[in-house]
């Protein structure tokens, strides 16, 4: 992994959407999907409240038994970057004016302060990633925790993320928010390389 020039960045924190009316997922199935994330052969710096420390050190060392490109960030969820707004984003999504404008009143970046705060906080994690630069890397990116939870094929554990030939096409920043991103954008697939 020493020949691989780019930082992944990714977090999981449980905000408790196991309980909510929509859009709703056990803690265990984010596990999960986290487990294929963490499985790519890539050099993270991984965010995660001290209950997930583990889970994550126990994955990662059946790709990187040396933990050599691990690096864990305990950090509660209180001392996100964002979290400050919190309060400031639920008063808004619990005003009237606000809820009459929505054309999808349940979808959770609309309704549940907690996944806004982990949303608006994950450039910044990147940018405290790029400042530490734990692998003196010229590139990084965010990499969400379950991004794989529909695409991924176990014979994906263990392939080198991102493909060094692929992300060196990347001259510019770019920023991809999709479940299931296309051949025309920076996808999983092609940056995918084999083991």
């Amino acid at each position: 992994m020493d020949n691989l020039n780019t930082t992944v960045v990714t977090g999981l924190f449980n905000i408790n959407r196991d309980g909510w009316s929509h859009y709703n997922r056990v803690w265990e199935q984010y596990l999960e999907f986290f487990s294929n994330t963490l499985s790519l052969r890539s050099k993270f710096v991984i965010y995660v409240e001290e209950s997930t420390v583990d889970f994550v050190k126990e994955e990662r060392l059946k790709v990187d038994p040396n933990m050599e490109f691990t690096n864990i960030i305990e950090m509660k969820f209180e001392d996100l970057p964002k979290y400050h707004l919190r309060d400031r984003i639920e008063r808004v999504m619990n005003s009237n004016g606000y809820k009459q404008g929505l054309v999808e009143p349940n979808a959770p970046e609309y309704n549940n302060p907690d996944y806004s705060v982990l949303i608006l906080s994950k450039m910044f994690l990147v940018e405290d990633a790029i400042k530490k630069n734990y692998y003196n890397t010229d590139k990084y990116m965010w990499l969400d925790a379950g991004i794989r939870h529909q695409h991924f094929i176990e014979s994906d554990r263990g392939m080198i993320y991102p493909s060094p030939t692929e992300i060196d096409k990347v001259d510019k920043i770019r920023i991809l928010c999709r479940i299931s991103p296309t051949l025309d954008d920076l996808n999983l697939d092609k940056l995918i390389s084999s083991k």
